[in-house]
């Protein structure tokens, strides 16, 4: 992961699978053609066989986290009236 974050930058380990080894990763950028860059130079790091790109924007989170999030948002509004 080092490496990698050497390349990305603002890079976060979403998912780790051991068969087949892959790494899921989250990462931020302002524009597609560094995310390109990006993307190649971490093709060429040594023990990569591949690296896939997903430009979709939407997250799924477990129902857990939504849960919590959204009773602190409810709780800090609740806060804010009083």
């Amino acid at each position: 992961m080092k490496e990698i974050r050497d390349v990305l930058e603002d890079a976060f380990l979403l998912h780790l699978t051991h068969l087949p080894p892959m790494k899921y990763l989250l990462c931020r950028s302002t524009s597609l053609a560094d995310v390109t860059v990006k993307t190649r130079e971490i093709g060429r790091l040594l023990g990569v066989e591949s690296v896939t790109l997903s430009l979709n924007r939407e997250l799924f989170f477990s129902r857990h986290l939504v849960r919590k999030l959204t009773n602190q948002r409810i709780e800090d509004l609740t806060r804010d009236k009083q």
